[in-house]
């Protein structure tokens, strides 16, 4: 997806929702970060249970010549306030225990 007319913010939201697997699991706008280089990732709240402490990330490129932004990637991004298992739990010993005992 890309666009020459619409607001940045419009466009990453507009992809955040197209990935999403049901309406609604895209929240508010959080922020924008300059990544450098023309590219910035948009941020939006995740509301899809189990996600709590996650956002939305769609990062766009913006050709300043062309005055046009394209979508680079979208994904879920853990915050420091997403959820995490115990610091005990190591996914080796989690993995390698039997599920049918």
């Amino acid at each position: 997806m890309s666009d020459t007319t619409m607001d940045p913010k419009a466009i990453a939201q507009a992809v955040a929702i197209e990935v999403a697997d049901e309406d609604g699991q895209v929240g508010d706008f959080v922020e924008a970060i300059d990544l450098g280089d023309n590219v910035t990732d948009f941020r939006f709240e995740t509301c899809i249970r189990g996600y709590e402490g996650w956002q939305w990330s769609v990062t766009l490129y913006r050709d300043a010549e062309l005055d046009h932004w394209t979508v680079n990637e979208s994904s879920l991004v853990p915050t420091d306030k997403a959820l995490r298992p115990p610091e005990w739990i190591h996914g080796r010993i989690v993995l390698n225990r039997p599920i049918w005992r």
